[in-house]
């Protein structure tokens, strides 16, 4: 059952690779459940008198149970074929009789393609990283189709109830269904906005839909005066509350993680009173007069609130995950080693000048005869403007002095540079249109830096701190070394035309080892890239081959 959660978890996610495991114990378990529900909803409320209720309540049923996993199915299938290589296109060859389900289901039994391609790493080496792009582009599919269905089903409303003969000038009739059409339309817009991560515009206009859906749905209580319809504006009240948060208020990440939470629980109450209204519906045999066009027009609303709290929810989930980085690990404090690194003073602040580097110089060897004298070096960064840390240097001490040497305490190890390479995630996603952008950026890297500057570098990436805040949308590729080879390092890559496509504003910055971001060392490059893991290893080999092949 674990495979069949994470499929509904990857709910609308057509990016990245899934397994064979993945997509077969899902549409076992899927196939399985459908059964039992379908069955147990025709045993418990068909009419033993009518035989034709049974079949009639089984495809009622079943095309609840379809609308709700049609996503999900869809999107595994597209990520298994990512697994094997071919492109989610190829699944429109279910479309061609015989011979194209055939062909489709050779691939998706084939075994997973070795190493990594295009779309990420192989599943059955490297977890799948869910990340927060992902996760948005996955709301944002679900609300666009969700939105779209909610259209279709009001013009399919307006001409069912139109044939029999209700008053179609009715202004009652038109506030339902022509307001529908407009907030629906809205719906899609913002989804559209939010597959973008336009966040800010996508709010907007979900919170102005929000807000005309309360009153509607206050307005359909006070006239039916029914229990289950008072869920509704609850709803939409908490999916308003969750807009005003991300709007006004998103610096209060506690406020807004409260206010998803929320809408998350009225979302999944939304979606089981529209369930029980179905049944409910079904109890009362509206479903099974024969020639009754009206019971479909009400089954149909009813099958579409089903979709739609399910994008609120995952609407809602993109501000209650945090960002992943590398091999879905936790971000760490990035540390050369093992052993806690033992505490030195702060760099003094670098010279802003060459003369007054002089003058420091000379102060310091005419106080050359203190025991702990200290000497420091600047350099400048030829492509950007930061300095590197200063180096400490234990002076010789008199032989005469045994005593002072054994007290004195050993030196701290000489300190290294780190290169931070700064990459726009929205960039990788526009022009590789893949939620993968670690890979993207290691291959960038290794494709175009030779391995005689990156050789002995210790390798790492994250988000940056502001991107694990909110406030931009960078992931960062340390790498650490002497502070001549970064340079080089840096001069090679601002020359790459391909590296300023997906690089950020702010392309490099400099910082001293285990400083500043956090981030997960993914090991020491070497010619081999045996002591590489995770996304770099697969970026490695990747880069490797296709330079081969070339």
């Amino acid at each position: 059952m674990n495979w069949y959660f994470m499929v509904l978890q990857h709910y609308a996610d057509f990016g990245g690779r899934a397994r064979r495991k993945e997509l077969w114990f899902y549409a076992l378990f899927n196939w399985l459940l459908s059964i039992v529900v379908v069955a147990v909803a025709a045993l418990c409320y068909a009419d033993i008198n009518e035989p034709q209720s049974f079949a009639q309540i089984a495809v009622l049923v079943y095309f609840a149970w379809t609308v709700l996993t049609f996503l999900p199915g869809t999107a595994v299938a597209v990520r298994r074929l990512h697994d094997t290589g071919k492109s989610g296109g190829w699944l429109w060859l279910a479309l061609i009789p015989a011979v194209g389900g055939i062909w489709l289901l050779v691939w998706l039994t084939s075994n997973s393609a070795r190493g990594s391609n295009r779309y990420g790493d192989n599943p059955k080496t490297a977890p799948q990283v869910f990340d927060k792009p992902r996760r948005r582009k996955s709301a944002a599919r679900t609300l666009i189709v969700a939105a779209s269905l909610a259209m279709l089903l009001t013009f399919a409303n307006l001409l069912l109830t139109a044939g029999i003969g209700a008053p179609v000038d009715d202004l009652w009739f038109a506030m339902l269904c022509l307001v529908p059409l407009a907030l629906a339309a809205t719906l899609i817009i913002g989804g559209v906005f939010l597959y973008q991560d336009k966040q800010q515009h996508a709010f907007v206009c979900l919170f102005a839909t929000m807000l005309c859906h309360v009153v509607l749905s206050i307005l359909i209580f006070l006239s039916e005066h029914n229990v289950l319809l008072s869920i509704k504006p609850l709803c939409f009240m908490s999916m308003t509350l969750l807009c005003v948060a991300v709007l006004f208020m998103s610096n209060n990440a506690a406020f807004v993680r409260a206010s998803a939470r929320l809408a998350v629980a009225f979302s999944l109450l939304m979606l089981a009173s529209s369930l029980f209204m179905i049944f409910h519906n079904i109890i009362n045999s509206s479903i099974l007069r024969i020639g009754d066009d009206d019971a479909i027009y009400y089954e149909l609303f009813n099958i579409l609130s089903i979709l739609m709290p399910i994008a609120f929810i995952l609407v809602a989930s993109i501000f209650l995950t945090k960002s992943t980085v590398g091999a879905n690990q936790q971000p760490a404090p990035f540390a050369p080693s093992p052993a806690p690194a033992p505490s030195a003073p702060a760099p003094a602040p670098a010279a802003p000048s060459a003369d007054k580097e002089k003058i420091n110089l000379k102060k310091e060897k005419e106080t050359e005869h203190s025991a702990a004298s200290e000497q420091s070096e600047s350099s400048t960064n030829s492509f950007v403007d930061e300095t590197s840390k200063q180096a400490e240097i234990e002076p010789d001490l008199p032989e005469s002095a045994p005593s002072l040497q054994q007290s004195e305490p050993a030196p701290a190890p000489e300190t290294t540079d780190i290169l931070y390479v700064r990459f726009d995630i929205e960039a990788i996603e526009k022009i590789f249109d893949t939620g993968v952008y670690g890979m993207i950026c290691y291959k960038m890297i290794f494709g175009n830096v030779p391995d005689a500057l990156l050789e002995g570098c210790e390798i790492s990436m994250g988000d940056s701190n502001a991107t694990l805040q909110g406030k931009e949308n960078i992931c960062v590729i340390g790498i650490a070394g002497m502070s001549g080879q970064l340079s080089a390092i840096g001069e090679t890559l601002i020359r790459c035309k391909e590296f300023m496509r997906i690089a950020a504003a702010v392309p490099f910055a400099m910082a001293s080892y285990g400083t500043n971001e956090p981030l997960v060392s993914d090991g020491v490059y070497t010619a081999t890239g045996e002591q590489l893991q995770s996304w770099a290893k697969g970026a490695f080999n990747t880069v490797k081959k296709e330079s081969q092949l070339c």
